[in-house]
């Protein structure tokens, strides 16, 4: 515990204190973030059990014992009740000579704030047990958002009979743990207290509301982030005004190393959801702001070339970067590597540059990559790794297929200073694993679509190379066209497979549900499996285009709709796809609407309800 500099004549005693806290672990590796609130834990207890998942590896397990008393290996830490019981039992009688038992787990990031400004306040309230935030007054509406688990006992409790008789069992797993323990006391009697409460109340003390607001806790010094917020559905926190990326800002102004929570979020949190809660869109400026010219980044250019005319342009683009990086262009066969060569010539700021003949254009700029580059790739010589192709999109419009390619290419690197700002996100943030344009929709019926043919796919490609993270529903977060900028050690899943050119099939499988088009959607998820977060980017002036146009087709739909955005979601999703507007739809959309059980055993006997 922290050292008492109190006057010992006038000071109270620092309550001695016992913490169980109970992690779970993600294929055997405890996360960064649970080891940085135990650290902090550890200044506050006595005794500091820690519950860990049995399947932990044994470098989570060295790392946690080097700061616990105890560790307490369980089948399934995330069943709270039978955790925070393992850890009670191997505090045991030590139980009689604390003053307060805290459970605890993983459900929440920080400290944000001291704990020990807390723990100060609280010891002057004289209740028998406290919890952090309230746990029975959340709105219907926000059940998702489960608040951290965090409750103290106080010798009123633990030298209780009801003690004796509950046996240290704290609640019900698959239930809050502080939830079930707080309606438990309270009914047996006891005074209970919350540190930072929600409810709004009117002078003569009665509730009045429910007020949600994970930023005013912050504000009013509440230590821990509800991990749960950042996995919520978007529509729900919008409701009520709560915006992930404004946390995290609080957080980190507060000086918690925000670094941290991205492993968990993007391992558990569906790329779609973490992005919208989180924000993770970037409008760059162009003037460099925030790159440091003292820690240059090793880049590498990975540029195929199909089109050798297009290739003074890409490499235009590239120079952009900041100078000293190094440029591979790979293209499918020697005729083509001499008009690149003889287009190219002298070429500024590249430290080296090589052009390749890869064995076959099957699979194009997909296998050139994986295959053609991926000795550079895997050989940790490089910090980031930009891919360009001459994209040309022959079987659009031409004007569909020319925005295309330039939404791609001026939203990465359309000037010299945005180009510095973009690698400043990588020098910045140490788990950003990969940076790509938004989403193009004009001119593209992706919204809502982008999967296409390609996710049963994408599943079943994940599950050959290790990626174990959620798939979106609607339409994926992805560099769509496959222009992006990342780390190579966020691409691993991908390139350290053994792809073959044979793989990807000839021309006639560059299609939705081929290969190629699976990986096109697959960056983001490896870089989630490797810990990483991805971040889209845009230009101020391709960002006024985007956003309007959005708005516009936002609005015309929403006009149809519930008002209530949450409200018109559910009323989609529940009615299904409109699909042509025959008869047969609409019959479907109203059986789904009205009558989801009948609905739900058609579609168990093969009908498409």
């Amino acid at each position: 515990m922290s050292a008492d500099t109190r006057d010992p004549l006038t000071a109270t005693p620092a309550p001695r204190r016992a913490v169980v806290y109970a992690t779970a672990c993600r294929k055997g590796r405890v996360h960064d973030y649970a080891l940085y609130a135990l650290e902090r834990l550890r200044h506050e207890a006595e005794i500091l059990v820690v519950v860990l998942d049995g399947a932990s590896d044994d470098l989570s397990r060295a790392r946690v014992a080097a700061v616990a008393d105890e560790v307490v290996l369980c089948d399934d830490p995330t069943a709270t009740a039978s955790a925070f019981a393992d850890g009670i039992a191997r505090v045991g009688d030590r139980l009689d000579d604390v003053d307060e038992l805290v459970l605890t787990d993983d459900s929440w990031f920080g400290p944000v704030t001291p704990l020990a400004d807390v723990f100060a306040r609280m010891a002057s309230r004289p209740a028998d047990y406290w919890t952090m935030t309230d746990v029975d007054r959340a709105p219907r509406d926000l059940e998702g958002v489960r608040p951290p688990e965090w409750i103290v006992l106080r010798p009123a409790v633990l030298s209780s009979p009801f003690w004796r008789r509950r046996a240290g069992v704290p609640g019900v797993d698959g239930v809050s743990a502080t939830a079930a323990w707080a309606d438990e006391l309270r009914a047996a009697g006891f005074s209970g207290d919350v540190a930072f409460p929600s409810a709004r109340r009117r002078a003569d003390g009665e509730q009045e509301g429910v007020v949600f607001s994970p930023a005013a806790r912050l504000a009013a010094g509440c230590p821990l982030l509800a991990r749960s917020v950042f996995g919520a559905p978007p529509e729900d926190l919008a409701r009520h005004g709560v915006i992930g990326r404004e946390l995290l800002v609080q957080a980190a102004r507060a000086g918690y190393p925000v670094d941290l929570v991205w492993p968990a979020l993007v391992t558990s949190v569906a790329p779609r959801v973490l992005s919208t809660n989180a924000a993770l869109f970037e409008v760059l400026g162009h003037g460099g702001e925030g790159y440091d010219a003292t820690r240059p980044m090793r880049i590498l250019v990975a540029m195929h070339v199909y089109y050798p005319d297009r290739a003074p342009e890409l490499m235009a683009y590239a120079q952009r970067l900041p100078a000293g990086f190094d440029v591979i262009v790979t293209t499918p066969d020697e005729e083509r590597a001499g008009r690149i060569r003889q287009v190219l010539g002298v070429t500024e700021g590249a430290a080296q540059v090589e052009v390749r003949v890869v064995d076959s254009n099957d699979g194009r700029d997909q296998s050139a990559f994986l295959i053609g580059c991926r000795e550079e790739l895997r050989a940790d010589r490089y910090d980031l790794v930009v891919k360009l192709h001459s994209k040309a999109s022959p079987q659009d419009d031409p004007g569909v297929a020319r925005h295309f390619r330039d939404q791609l290419l001026e939203n990465l690197l359309p000037s010299r200073g945005y180009a510095a700002e973009l690698v400043a996100l990588f020098q910045r943030e140490r788990t950003l694993g990969i940076v790509h344009p938004p989403m193009v929709h004009l001119g593209y019926p992706t919204m809502g679509h982008a999967w296409w043919a390609n996710r049963d796919g994408a599943a079943r490609l994940c599950a050959t190379l290790g990626i174990d993270v959620p798939l979106d529903e609607g339409s994926p977060i992805a560099p769509y066209g496959s222009m992006f900028v990342a780390r190579p050690d966020a691409l691993r899943p991908l390139v350290d497979h053994a792809w073959h050119y044979a793989d990807f099939g000839g021309a006639e499988a560059y299609v939705d549900g081929g290969l190629a088009h699976v990986l096109e959607r697959l960056p983001v998820l490896a870089a989630a499996e490797r810990g990483y977060h991805a971040r889209a980017v845009a230009t101020p002036a391709y960002t006024a285009i985007s956003h309007t146009a959005i708005e516009y087709r936002l609005d015309a739909l929403s006009s149809s709709l519930p008002p209530d955005g949450g409200e018109a979601i559910a009323y989609l999703r529940s009615v299904g796809p409109v699909g042509s507007g025959r008869w047969r739809d609409f019959a479907r959309m109203y059986l789904r609407r009205h009558h989801p059980r009948a609905a739900a055993r058609l579609r168990r006997w093969g009908m498409p309800v």
